[in-house]
Protein backbone atom coordinates (compact mmCIF):
# COMPACT_ATOMS: atom_id res chain seq x y z
CA UNK A 1 0.00 0.00 0.00
CA UNK A 2 1.11 3.40 -0.69
CA UNK A 3 1.33 6.60 2.25
CA UNK A 4 -0.23 9.41 1.62
CA UNK A 5 2.89 11.40 1.77
CA UNK A 6 4.27 10.11 -1.22
CA UNK A 7 7.18 8.80 0.53
CA UNK A 8 6.66 5.31 2.21
CA UNK A 9 5.13 1.41 0.06
CA UNK A 10 4.61 -0.37 3.23
CA UNK A 11 3.97 -4.23 2.77
CA UNK A 12 1.78 -6.47 5.14
CA UNK A 13 1.94 -10.23 6.00
CA UNK A 14 -1.19 -11.74 4.86
CA UNK A 15 -2.03 -14.25 8.07
CA UNK A 16 -3.73 -17.63 7.58
CA UNK A 17 -6.98 -16.24 8.83
CA UNK A 18 -6.80 -13.63 5.95
CA UNK A 19 -5.80 -10.51 8.27
CA UNK A 20 -3.27 -8.24 7.68
CA UNK A 21 0.32 -7.98 9.62
CA UNK A 22 3.06 -4.77 8.95
CA UNK A 23 6.22 -6.14 8.08
CA UNK A 24 8.61 -3.51 6.38
CA UNK A 25 7.99 -0.41 4.89
CA UNK A 26 10.10 1.21 1.66
CA UNK A 27 11.36 4.74 1.03
CA UNK A 28 10.54 4.83 -2.55
CA UNK A 29 10.88 8.73 -2.58
CA UNK A 30 15.12 8.75 -2.01
CA UNK A 31 15.02 7.20 -5.92
CA UNK A 32 13.40 10.68 -7.06
CA UNK A 33 16.08 13.06 -6.93
CA UNK A 34 13.18 15.98 -8.33
CA UNK A 35 12.15 16.38 -5.00
CA UNK A 36 8.57 16.32 -6.44
CA UNK A 37 6.15 13.66 -5.05
CA UNK A 38 4.41 10.34 -6.37
CA UNK A 39 4.13 6.73 -5.39
CA UNK A 40 0.50 6.38 -6.71
CA UNK A 41 -1.07 3.85 -7.78
CA UNK A 42 1.31 1.45 -7.03
CA UNK A 43 0.52 -1.90 -9.26
CA UNK A 44 1.95 -5.73 -9.41
CA UNK A 45 2.79 -8.10 -12.05
CA UNK A 46 1.10 -11.02 -12.11
CA UNK A 47 3.33 -12.93 -10.78
CA UNK A 48 3.65 -10.49 -7.48
CA UNK A 49 7.99 -10.72 -8.12
CA UNK A 50 7.63 -6.95 -9.36
CA UNK A 51 6.06 -3.81 -8.02
CA UNK A 52 5.59 -0.69 -10.27
CA UNK A 53 5.44 2.64 -8.83
CA UNK A 54 4.09 6.00 -10.56
CA UNK A 55 6.35 9.36 -9.28
CA UNK A 56 6.70 12.74 -10.30
CA UNK A 57 8.89 14.65 -11.91
CA UNK A 58 10.34 18.37 -13.71
CA UNK A 59 10.22 21.78 -12.79
CA UNK A 60 6.59 21.61 -12.50
CA UNK A 61 6.12 18.24 -11.25
CA UNK A 62 4.05 17.45 -14.65
CA UNK A 63 5.75 14.35 -15.94
CA UNK A 64 5.27 11.31 -14.59
CA UNK A 65 7.59 7.84 -14.63
CA UNK A 66 7.24 4.67 -13.42
CA UNK A 67 9.66 3.68 -10.80
CA UNK A 68 10.64 -0.34 -10.78
CA UNK A 69 11.17 -2.67 -7.58
CA UNK A 70 11.89 -6.28 -6.72
CA UNK A 71 9.22 -7.70 -4.07
CA UNK A 72 11.36 -9.36 -1.36
CA UNK A 73 9.84 -12.04 -0.05
CA UNK A 74 8.52 -13.03 2.69
CA UNK A 75 9.26 -9.37 3.99
CA UNK A 76 7.45 -7.54 1.11
CA UNK A 77 10.87 -5.42 1.28
CA UNK A 78 11.32 -3.51 -2.41
CA UNK A 79 14.37 -3.60 -3.35
CA UNK A 80 14.99 -0.63 -6.77
CA UNK A 81 15.61 -1.84 -9.79
CA UNK A 82 15.72 1.21 -12.50
CA UNK A 83 13.11 3.85 -13.86
CA UNK A 84 11.31 4.92 -16.94
CA UNK A 85 12.04 8.17 -18.65
CA UNK A 86 9.46 10.80 -17.37
CA UNK A 87 6.76 11.49 -19.96
CA UNK A 88 4.95 14.86 -20.09
CA UNK A 89 1.20 14.71 -18.57
CA UNK A 90 0.99 11.03 -18.40
CA UNK A 91 -0.80 9.85 -15.54
CA UNK A 92 -2.80 6.86 -16.61
CA UNK A 93 -2.81 3.32 -14.54
CA UNK A 94 -0.54 0.43 -16.29
CA UNK A 95 -2.27 -2.96 -17.08
CA UNK A 96 0.12 -5.69 -18.23
CA UNK A 97 -0.08 -8.06 -21.15
CA UNK A 98 -1.44 -11.82 -20.32
CA UNK A 99 1.98 -12.86 -21.13
CA UNK A 100 3.47 -10.83 -18.32
CA UNK A 101 6.13 -9.32 -20.89
CA UNK A 102 4.43 -5.74 -21.88
CA UNK A 103 2.05 -3.00 -19.89
CA UNK A 104 0.30 -0.46 -21.24
CA UNK A 105 -1.07 2.70 -20.50
CA UNK A 106 -3.07 5.28 -21.59
CA UNK A 107 -3.65 8.89 -20.76
CA UNK A 108 -5.94 11.53 -21.92
CA UNK A 109 -5.22 15.05 -20.52
CA UNK A 110 -6.75 18.57 -20.36
CA UNK A 111 -3.33 20.08 -20.60
CA UNK A 112 -4.57 24.39 -20.28
CA UNK A 113 -7.87 23.20 -22.20
CA UNK A 114 -6.07 21.33 -24.46
CA UNK A 115 -6.66 18.06 -25.00
CA UNK A 116 -4.03 15.37 -25.88
CA UNK A 117 -4.74 11.34 -25.84
CA UNK A 118 -1.45 9.53 -25.44
CA UNK A 119 -1.37 5.44 -25.50
CA UNK A 120 2.05 4.55 -24.05
CA UNK A 121 3.70 0.68 -23.91
CA UNK A 122 6.18 -0.79 -22.32
CA UNK A 123 8.23 -4.34 -22.03
CA UNK A 124 8.69 -5.47 -18.65
CA UNK A 125 12.42 -7.16 -18.87
CA UNK A 126 13.36 -10.69 -17.15
CA UNK A 127 14.75 -9.36 -13.72
CA UNK A 128 11.26 -6.71 -13.51
CA UNK A 129 12.80 -3.96 -15.19
CA UNK A 130 10.02 -1.97 -17.14
CA UNK A 131 11.30 0.13 -20.24
CA UNK A 132 9.88 2.15 -23.06
CA UNK A 133 8.62 0.04 -25.74
CA UNK A 134 7.83 1.34 -29.34
CA UNK A 135 4.87 -1.03 -29.87
CA UNK A 136 1.89 -0.32 -32.04
CA UNK A 137 -1.78 0.51 -31.48
CA UNK A 138 -3.93 1.99 -34.29
CA UNK A 139 -6.66 4.66 -32.64
CA UNK A 140 -10.32 4.06 -34.25
CA UNK A 141 -11.22 7.38 -37.33
CA UNK A 142 -13.60 9.79 -35.62
CA UNK A 143 -16.46 11.88 -37.43
CA UNK A 144 -15.01 14.75 -39.38
CA UNK A 145 -14.14 17.53 -36.79
CA UNK A 146 -13.40 15.21 -33.63
CA UNK A 147 -10.65 12.97 -32.42
CA UNK A 148 -10.38 10.19 -30.08
CA UNK A 149 -8.69 11.25 -26.59
CA UNK A 150 -7.13 7.42 -25.25
CA UNK A 151 -7.84 7.55 -21.54
CA UNK A 152 -7.61 4.16 -20.01
CA UNK A 153 -6.50 0.76 -20.35
CA UNK A 154 -7.52 -2.84 -18.98
CA UNK A 155 -5.65 -6.05 -20.39
CA UNK A 156 -7.52 -9.66 -19.79
CA UNK A 157 -6.24 -12.76 -18.22
CA UNK A 158 -6.04 -14.16 -22.53
CA UNK A 159 -4.93 -11.78 -25.10
CA UNK A 160 -7.17 -8.56 -25.31
CA UNK A 161 -6.96 -4.70 -23.92
CA UNK A 162 -9.75 -2.36 -24.06
CA UNK A 163 -9.05 0.96 -24.26
CA UNK A 164 -11.73 3.69 -23.16
CA UNK A 165 -11.71 6.75 -25.75
CA UNK A 166 -13.03 10.12 -25.35
CA UNK A 167 -14.26 11.71 -28.53
CA UNK A 168 -13.58 15.43 -28.63
CA UNK A 169 -14.16 18.25 -30.54
CA UNK A 170 -10.93 19.59 -32.46
CA UNK A 171 -12.63 23.56 -32.87
CA UNK A 172 -14.30 23.32 -28.87
CA UNK A 173 -11.70 21.45 -27.59
CA UNK A 174 -14.59 19.73 -25.61
CA UNK A 175 -15.79 16.20 -25.08
CA UNK A 176 -18.44 15.17 -27.91
CA UNK A 177 -20.77 12.75 -26.21
CA UNK A 178 -19.87 9.83 -24.10
CA UNK A 179 -16.98 8.16 -24.10
CA UNK A 180 -16.72 4.83 -25.76
CA UNK A 181 -14.82 1.32 -25.34
CA UNK A 182 -12.09 0.03 -28.18
CA UNK A 183 -11.19 -3.63 -27.94
CA UNK A 184 -7.96 -4.90 -29.56
CA UNK A 185 -5.54 -7.67 -29.44
CA UNK A 186 -2.17 -8.47 -28.36
CA UNK A 187 0.49 -10.57 -29.97
CA UNK A 188 3.35 -11.92 -29.12
CA UNK A 189 5.18 -9.09 -29.66
CA UNK A 190 3.23 -6.69 -27.82
CA UNK A 191 1.55 -5.16 -30.70
CA UNK A 192 -2.07 -4.28 -30.77
CA UNK A 193 -4.23 -4.48 -33.36
CA UNK A 194 -8.28 -3.81 -33.43
CA UNK A 195 -11.52 -3.75 -35.66
CA UNK A 196 -12.85 -1.26 -33.53
CA UNK A 197 -14.35 1.38 -35.45
CA UNK A 198 -16.38 4.28 -34.68
CA UNK A 199 -19.96 2.44 -35.78
CA UNK A 200 -19.04 -0.75 -33.35
CA UNK A 201 -17.51 0.67 -30.20
CA UNK A 202 -19.64 0.41 -26.78
CA UNK A 203 -20.91 3.30 -25.57
CA UNK A 204 -19.52 4.32 -21.69
CA UNK A 205 -22.83 4.96 -19.70
CA UNK A 206 -21.14 7.90 -17.86
CA UNK A 207 -19.88 10.93 -19.13
CA UNK A 208 -15.87 10.78 -16.91
CA UNK A 209 -14.82 7.23 -16.02
CA UNK A 210 -12.06 7.50 -13.03
CA UNK A 211 -10.85 3.98 -13.58
CA UNK A 212 -11.72 0.85 -15.64
CA UNK A 213 -10.60 -3.02 -15.01
CA UNK A 214 -11.42 -6.12 -16.93
CA UNK A 215 -13.00 -8.97 -15.36
CA UNK A 216 -10.65 -12.22 -14.35
CA UNK A 217 -12.96 -14.40 -16.14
Amino acid sequence: GATRNGIWVAAFLMQPNGALKWTTSTNVAQYNSSGCGGNSPIILDHTGASLYVMATSDSLCDSEYFQSFQVEKPTGYLSFLGSTPPLFVNYGPLTFSSNNLFAYQATCSDYRSFYDGVITSYKRNSNGLLTLANLSALVPDAQAGDFFCADHAAADPANHVAMEYQLINESAELPDGLPKIATYTSDSSGNLSTTSTRQNMATVALQYPLDMKMSPS
